[in-house]
């Protein structure tokens, strides 16, 4: 790899080439073979002996990297004659051949991550490109919604016109291409746009354009359920479906964005939490109406009578719960029962109104307070003179 390196940036330096005799440049243009296939025969030995495969992943992920970097390189470099170009030509063939060598045959080490050389992505795109209208007809001929078609395709546009790459993502579009050919040639037309959203979650295909289609398509299926219950039982079977679905294990069309079965599962999950939030809602609504029709139907058997005005009472609950003698949780609630069972005077057979009884609560006049007062000394004495309790 030195070797490679010192004749790519310093044999090759543009400020220097002209310095080198013929001789010296046919020499080094015959050596970057042997080079080559010495560089190859260490990796194999290493892989193949006794050192740790930590130690061989890193270092053959060294020399992708260095090729890469040497490749990139050259590419830069001015256009040269002769044995100059000759010697740019091996050195660029070997480079590659090294890459090829590590990617076939030792693949568990390749850094999918690594850009690809310039020369490795214009062969993938100009192999990729003219299938694409097979790709458009298949589609056609199965009826492909419009808008499908279109997010599908400007993915592979997109990849065409990028100029560069990592292997995975080359590797993940020649994959999505043959897979989705496979199924415009063996599936039948009939739901074939359900088998095509299926099967893109199965490429974790998680293009955001996708993911907000496929989100649309089961907002429009849930909008069509009237019923509360309907929607909830559609979404359980949408989520069982999902998670049902298989998926790839390997790289996804983003590697940058979470993956698509998971984002559509929370999607729905959501869902489902909103939906339960407002049925519960619904049915204690339904139940304090029905509650509160009740009431109105069907008077208390018993109301307790009392010499207090409505002021008084109010002010007499507000004693007996700030004195911590009766816990009002909720007061509201407290409030209700009370004005359905006790009867003040003046009232008749009418219920006194709980907001009123708030409302009283709440602001309290000297009047009432003095009234209040008046019936607290009473039952003092009632105590004094049962009990004798002088104090």
């Amino acid at each position: 790899m030195i070797i490679l390196k010192e004749m790519v940036l310093d044999t090759l330096d543009p400020q220097m080439v002209q310095n080198f005799s013929v001789e010296e440049l046919e020499e080094w243009r015959t050596g970057v073979a042997q080079a080559v296939n010495k560089l190859i025969n260490a990796m194999r030995e290493e892989v193949y002996g006794s050192v740790d495969d930590h130690l061989v992943k890193r270092h053959i992920q060294q020399v992708q990297n260095d090729c890469t970097f040497l490749l990139q390189s050259l590419q830069t470099q001015p256009h040269m004659d002769g044995l100059l170009f000759e010697l740019q030509t091996v050195l660029r063939e070997g480079m590659e051949k090294v890459l090829r060598y590590i990617e076939k045959h030792h693949g568990r080490y390749f850094s999918l991550k690594v850009p690809m050389p310039i020369s490795f992505f214009k062969i993938s795109v100009d192999e990729l490109a003219p299938q694409l209208d097979l790709l458009k007809m298949g589609m056609k001929k199965k009826q492909v919604t419009s808008i499908l078609q279109e997010l599908i395709l400007k993915c592979f546009y997109d990849y065409l016109k990028a100029g560069e790459a990592p292997y995975e993502r080359m590797h993940y579009m020649n994959n999505l291409y043959e897979a989705l050919m496979q199924l415009c040639k063996n599936a039948p037309v009939d739901d074939f746009n359900q088998l095509l959203v299926e099967c893109l979650i199965f490429l974790l295909f998680n293009d955001p354009t996708f993911e907000s289609y496929v989100k649309a398509r089961l907002i429009e299926k849930f909008n069509t359920l009237y019923n509360v219950t309907e929607k909830l039982q559609a979404l359980y079977q949408v989520e069982k479906s999902i998670k049902m679905m298989q998926e790839r294990t390997s790289a996804c069309y983003d590697p940058q964005r979470p993956n698509l079965k998971l984002v559509l599962l929370a999607f729905i999950k959501a869902e489902i939490k909103f939906l339960t939030k407002k049925q519960n809602a619904a049915l204690i609504l339904s139940i304090e109406g029905q509650t509160k029709m009740n009431r109105m139907i069907q008077p208390p058997e018993y109301r307790i009578k009392m010499t207090f005005s409505a002021d008084a009472l109010a002010y007499f609950l507000r004693l007996l719960i700030e004195a911590n003698i009766i816990v009002a949780v909720p007061r509201s609630e407290l409030l209700v029962f009370m004005a359905r069972h006790v009867q003040t005077p003046g009232i008749g057979q009418a219920f006194l109104s709980p907001n009123s009884l708030g409302t009283k609560y709440k602001q309290v006049v000297q009047t009432t307070a003095k009234n209040v007062y008046a019936a607290l000394m009473r039952m003092l004495k009632i105590l004094n003179k049962d009990f004798n309790l002088n104090m």
